[in-house]
């Protein structure tokens, strides 16, 4: 029978599994679409032993890491925001001051390459976010695991020989239970965490071929004052 902790464990994991969705189906609406799953096919538990779950968790699923990655996500996503905001406000300044064709020129590709910034900054943002999660998932199914434990003989030789082999059949229907138990955990809480959350990341969209002039003979064309050209 499961412990409490591992039905807790279960509805946590229910809600990340949640809010993944919930990231990850916005995210499917930008024009770069998503990468490929990461993890396609997953890992049963079955054959582990409560020791080797025990380890690997402690091992490869390390909260803190998680949290820094997840970190440097964000400050991704803030650089990213900043230098474009910067760029669109020193565009826009500048280009107030054109008018014609290479002003419409200019606005279009400067609302294209703003575009693809702010795609970019949201990818940045859904990677951040996606982290957290699964810093949190790492988190509940290390709370949900419990050490093994290894069967101790009593200190007394002759009450071990009496009382031991009681004692070690009660252990080991113990020690099963809590093996399938902790074997569930990583089925039913692990599995539908964190590997499902590289299902659909989102893939940043390669910046647009930017609009430009040409003129009659073919050569590109510069902005003009004269006309309907250019800037003034």
């Amino acid at each position: 029978m499961n412990a409490p902790s591992d039905a807790a464990a279960r509805a946590t994991a229910d809600d990340i599994r949640v809010r993944q969705q919930r990231l990850t189906s916005n995210a499917a609406t930008t024009s770069g679409g998503t990468d490929p799953a990461f993890a396609p096919e997953r890992e049963r538990f079955g054959a582990y032993t409560h020791r080797e779950i025990w380890d690997l968790v402690h091992e490869a699923l390390d909260p803190a890491a998680l949290g820094a990655v997840a970190t440097g996500w964000e400050s991704n996503a803030v650089a990213l925001a900043e230098a474009f905001q910067t760029f669109s406000d020193a565009a826009n300044r500048e280009f107030a001051r054109w008018s014609g064709r290479s002003a419409d020129a200019a606005h279009e590709a400067t609302r294209a390459f703003v575009r693809a910034g702010t795609e970019a900054h949201e990818v940045c943002r859904t990677v951040q976010r996606l982290m957290e999660l699964n810093c949190e998932a790492a988190q509940t199914i290390r709370a949900a695991i419990p050490a093994p434990k290894e069967y101790r003989p009593l200190d007394d030789p002759a009450a071990e020989a009496v009382h031991g082999g009681q004692r070690r059949m009660e252990h080991d229907i113990a020690a099963a239970a809590s093996q399938a138990d902790v074997q569930d955990t990583m089925t039913y809480v692990y599995t539908p965490t964190m590997p499902a959350s590289g299902d659909r990341v989102p893939r940043f969209t390669p910046p647009p071929d930017g609009p430009s002039a040409t003129s009659a003979d073919g050569t590109p064309g510069r902005p003009t004052s004269v006309g309907g050209g250019g800037a003034r």
